[in-house]
């Protein structure tokens, strides 16, 4: 064979998904089911010892999903069902343990494959040793156009059971959750002490999934030895059958318990591959042709004797949980406990870590007891859909009563009946419509079926009855003068009346003004309760009396030596001031608002002007009509 060597090679961990030391036996079987449009049922042969009872049985699902970037591409449908023993399994691409994947070789493909564990306890008995099992079909064109397809592969069915009279067994059960390449080694390290003078049994789920038929294959090896050159050739992948009991593995069907794999053979006796008791490197590679690179790993499966003494321990079930929620997770009988993955986790270390759900998780726990034995479990969470709301319809409050409604309207998201609704955590009732007072609170909380809660925080609409209108006159008057109010409020059966923020009383219809400034009438009006107001402000201008000087004497004895326009600043803040010779030549303009900082002087351009009358435009800034007449010039 011609080994392709020009690919990076891929190290690491898999997931111990399960072990368990007993005294018993453990057995593992498959079909396998892949491309096929119209699966038949199928069965699965174990062997299980007479006299013994069922410990714990797992059916193990490998599935392969194409990603095309092409077109047409495969669309997989989340959610199908399979058939074990008479029993209704779904199958859903969310329930997965374990992802990975592998890049197809052909341009426009990539391969994720997917792990499923199903414990099937409850379904296996120990006097029966064949189980009928319907496989699903999933795959369908995106055009729709093709027949449904299916592409969950192996159906793995692997059963513990206990016996009295038999040696302590340790069974591993690793998950493939590294990517694949054309070169991979698989750690599997960290194991319950092996006896290494019995069998150590290795049972491999590997996919070709047909893609190479017969040259499609590949090399696999233990601690740098070969264990087989030939892994995975034909159409079916390659999978061990077989049980093992007393020290001693026994293949299935036409699974051989000897020291190499070959094809479809994919069981082994790797003792004289190991180095090490407590775990090892298995190392793969592809072969020719490199295009193909169709060859996955799914599952391994590592059996042998221990003597490692069982213990009392116990993990928290598996459960379900809502989106949000914090979940604590409980495991017992561990001096030690080691949980993975730790992303999400309170603690790795401690027997109780909690998470907040955002998604479903699977978790696994390493048990271990004070000879450093130790058992693996793990749980599943599954996430349960919260609701949501798309709409609160609201028929707002009138402020002061209670004559609001409102109606939860459920979005489509989550809203798995009975559906209840809540405000304020008063308690869930089965109508979605509130009214009266119990809906001036604010806080919206709408619950399914499931228990699962969605909240939301709204101000509630309020409609204030009461509208505060009035007028003042003048808006700007010279001191002093009385300001007249007219109150042309609606809807009001109280009002609080305030000047420059003074309390003046229920009434004010007339308000004396004496000083110059602004004056700021405030009206607070309410109908029902004195708590709904409505506020309505009007300000005036109070101004002193504009003082203009008919004559003035610009001699330079320093008094009254300008033309002195008295209040013109203070009252009016736009005005513009311009004087005028006979002949209507300027004679002085002034700045905007700014007389007083540079008034007439009887000068034309610094120049002094003879004696005699000049005519004046004052316009005042505020749109009335502008002050004319003359000033003099004399002099004593």
């Amino acid at each position: 064979f011609f080994l392709w060597l020009c690919c990076i090679t891929e190290v690491g961990a898999q997931q111990l998904y399960y072990e368990d030391f007993f005294k018993g036996g453990v057995s593992g079987a498959a079909v396998y089911n892949f491309l096929n449009s119209d699966p038949p049922e199928d069965t699965i042969e174990v062997y299980i010892e007479p006299g013994s009872t069922i410990r714990k049985a797992f059916l193990v699902v490998s599935h392969r999903n194409f990603a095309h970037t092409g077109s047409p591409n495969f669309i997989v449908q989340d959610r199908f069902d399979m058939t074990f023993n008479g029993t209704t399994i779904p199958l859903s691409q969310s329930m997965a343990q374990t992802v990975f994947s592998r890049p197809y070789g052909v341009s426009d493909f990539d391969i994720v494959n997917r792990n499923f564990v199903f414990d099937v306890t409850d379904l296996v008995d120990a006097s029966t040793t064949s189980y009928p099992l319907q496989p699903t079909n999933n795959i369908i064109w995106i055009d729709g156009s093709a027949e449904p397809l299916d592409c969950y592969m192996h159906y793995y069915l692997l059963v513990m059971y206990e016996h009295p009279d038999m040696e302590t067994v340790n069974i591993c059960v690793h998950l493939n959750d590294q990517d694949m390449f054309l070169f991979n080694d698989y750690a599997l390290s960290g194991l319950n002490p092996m006896d290494l003078t019995t069998d150590v049994g290795l049972s491999i789920v590997q996919n070709s999934g047909g893609a190479g038929g017969p040259s499609d294959y590949g090399v696999i090896l233990i601690n740098g030895a070969l264990l087989s050159d030939s892994i995975g050739a034909g159409e079916q992948g390659s999978w061990g059958d077989f049980y093992y009991q007393s020290g001693t593995l026994h293949g299935l069907g036409d699974d051989i318990a000897n020291n190499t794999m070959f094809e479809e053979d994919a069981l082994s006796v790797i003792n004289t591959y190991l180095d090490d008791n407590t775990g090892y490197v298995l190392s793969w590679s592809h072969v020719t042709p490199p295009g193909y690179k169709s060859n996955q790993f799914h599952q391994f499966y590592t059996v042998y004797q221990t003597s490692c003494a069982p213990f009392e321990h116990s993990l928290t079930p598996d459960t379900s949980a809502c989106i949000g929620d914090t979940v604590t997770l409980h495991a017992t009988g561990g001096i030690s406990y080691a949980w993975t993955p730790a992303a999400g986790l309170s603690c790795t270390d401690c027997p109780s870590p909690s998470f907040v759900m955002d998604s479903t998780h699977n978790y696994s726990v390493r048990i271990s007891n004070n000879d450093s034995c130790g058992v693996t479990r793990s749980v599943r969470i599954d996430s349960l859909p919260n609701p949501t709301i798309a709409a609160l319809d609201f028929q707002a409050i009138t402020c002061g009563l209670s004559d609001g409604a409102v109606e939860f309207i459920p979005g489509d998201w989550g809203n798995i009946a009975p559906m209840s609704y809540a405000i304020n955590n008063e308690g869930f009732v089965n109508t979605p419509t509130f009214s009266g007072g119990a809906i001036t609170d604010t806080l919206f909380s709408i619950q399914n079926g499931l228990g699962c809660r969605y909240d939301t925080l709204v101000y509630f609409p309020v409609v204030n009855s009461a509208v505060a209108i009035f007028e003042v006159t003048p808006l700007t008057g010279v001191v002093p003068f009385t300001a007249l109010l007219s109150d042309y409020s609606t809807n009001t059966e109280g009002t609080d009346w305030y000047v420059n923020g003074i309390y003046q009383g229920s009434s004010l219809n007339s308000y004396a003004v004496d000083t110059s400034g602004v004056y700021t009438f405030t009206l607070h009006a309410w109908e029902y309760d004195s708590s709904c107001v409505d506020t309505a402000s009007v300000s005036i201008l109070a101004i002193k009396e504009l003082i203009i000087p008919t004559a003035f004497t610009p001699n330079g004895d320093a008094a009254n030596d300008v033309w002195e326009l008295g209040n013109l600043d203070a009252s009016y803040p736009g005005h513009t001031v311009r004087v005028f010779n006979r002949l209507g030549n300027v004679l002085y303009e002034s700045a905007v608002g700014a007389y007083d900082s540079n008034p007439w002087d009887g000068t034309e351009k610094g120049s002094p002007l003879p004696v005699g009358s000049y005519y004046y435009i004052i316009d005042l800034g505020n749109g009335d009509k502008p002050l004319t007449g003359t000033v003099s010039i004399i002099l004593d």
